[in-house]
């Protein structure tokens, strides 16, 4: 599959490695709070969260990406104008197979300055 935001790779593996021990514990419009279970933990030591964090910074519309590894948590601020509220909870219950599809059509590259 051809992708418009290739570097986005990491972010992709881990949210599909991860994301069956995520859950949304608290979002507003622009603003969503990602939690890692216990459960997860593992799993996410396999992954280089600074790279994802780093595939994200390059999406238009992405405000701030915060870490807090104490809390395991991730929040995200961003424009709801170009990022809609719903595709948070999607890219958490889609099939494995179309999340790939979903990120693409949804996020977009950020412009050059």
């Amino acid at each position: 599959m051809q992708t418009t935001l290739p570097g986005l790779r990491a972010f992709l593996d881990f949210l599909i490695d991860v994301r069956p021990d995520l859950s949304i514990p608290h979002s507003l419009p622009g603003r969503i709070r990602l939690q890692l279970a216990l459960a997860g933990i593992g799993k996410a030591a396999r992954h280089d969260l600074s790279l994802s964090v780093a595939d994200l910074d390059r999406v238009a519309g992405i405000e701030e990406v915060r870490v807090n590894t104490m809390a395991r948590s991730l929040v995200i601020s961003y424009d709801p104008r170009q990022i809609p509220d719903s595709f948070w909870e999607q890219c958490l219950s889609v099939p494995d197979e179309d999340l790939p599809d979903l990120v693409m059509q949804t996020l977009r590259p950020r412009a050059a300055p």
